[in-house]
């Protein structure tokens, strides 16, 4: 009867032992991996996030050619060159600062 008591307090100290184990500390390795992959989840987000403001703002789409995206961005360098030589002639024009700064107000409101 004493071995049988004995055996029965050996094993559930055991199983109080093991019960412990599981829940008692945070593995390292595990909360680096765990870590790793949440970091990996908020690039996602983000590169998505970016994704959809492109296509929100310019158009694209997963569909849309090269080609396509290359002739709308030249056309936006184009534009943007047209208003940077037209602005350099009006600082050409009128060198006084208020008189720029009114002709520039008046090019970029249309006022």
């Amino acid at each position: 009867m004493s071995k049988r008591k004995t055996l029965s307090a050996i094993i559930m100290t055991l199983f109080l032992i093991i019960g412990c184990n599981n829940g008692g500390g945070e593995d390292p390795q595990k909360v680096f991996l765990t870590s790793i992959a949440n970091l990996g989840k908020g690039f996602l987000d983000v590169f998505v996030t970016f994704g959809d403001m492109v296509t929100g703002a310019f158009g694209i789409k997963a569909e849309t050619k090269k080609s396509d995206v290359g002739k709308y961005f030249t056309d936006i360098e184009k534009t943007m060159l047209s208003v940077k030589e037209k602005l350099q002639a009006e600082v050409v024009k009128n060198g006084n600062y208020e008189k720029v700064k009114t002709v520039v107000e008046q090019f970029i409101t249309g006022t």
